[in-house]
């Protein structure tokens, strides 16, 4: 088995923008080096995708639309959504991504969270949908939901089942015209923000 990457974690980290953050993908239940200058650190940097990642982003959301955990994905649609999503990178590149898709100045939906294989089991993609839940905070969203095959994992994030009738807007404009429609095992997912009511 391929050992994980790991790169220094440097004392003094340099700024980044501040839509970036770095977090120790160490998985369930492990604590990090209480050594900040440690000589081994496996850091993951989350920030905003950008085009040029698109190349990256495709195996691992079509890993996942393979395996029925999320629809497929077209590169030219996920390039014309860039501005939506963040990804997870490591010094190998891209290991995961997650989008918000904005509905309404209320409203929005998490998206195409995807961690490569390789890299699952670290906490990747928790941090993934805390980015994308924090954004939509800073974006001043009151609630945001998902569609998940994987439901005790949006629920250990504070996400609770609902019906998807709650939002018309993602009916009218993916569910509609979904193939999948008449056979679709997902399930509605939502979380409050700003202690609105779910």
């Amino acid at each position: 088995m391929m050992a994980a990457s790991r790169i220094a974690f440097p004392a003094t980290p340099p700024a980044m923008p501040a839509r970036d953050r770095l977090v120790l993908a160490l998985g369930d239940g492990a604590a990090p080096d209480p050594d900040p200058a440690a000589e081994y650190a496996p850091i993951v940097l989350i920030r905003p995708a950008q085009p040029a990642d698109v190349a990256e982003m495709m195996p691992i959301l079509d890993g996942f639309a393979a395996q029925g955990l999320l629809l497929p994905r077209k590169p030219e649609d996920v390039l014309r959504t860039i501005d939506d999503f963040f990804v997870a990178v490591d010094p190998t590149g891209v290991v995961g991504c997650a989008g918000l898709r904005v509905y309404s100045p209320v409203l929005a939906e998490v998206v195409g969270v995807a961690v490569a294989e390789r890299c699952q089991g670290r906490g990747i993609g928790r941090h993934l949908v805390e980015t994308v839940v924090d954004e939509a905070m800073r974006l001043g969203i009151r609630r945001v939901f998902a569609l998940t095959v994987q439901l005790e994992f949006f629920k250990k994030l504070g996400f609770s089942p609902t019906s998807v009738a709650e939002f018309p807007e993602k009916i009218e404009r993916d569910c509609a015209g979904c193939a999948r429609r008449s056979a679709c095992i997902e399930v509605a997912v939502v979380r409050s923000l700003h202690g609105d009511p779910a």
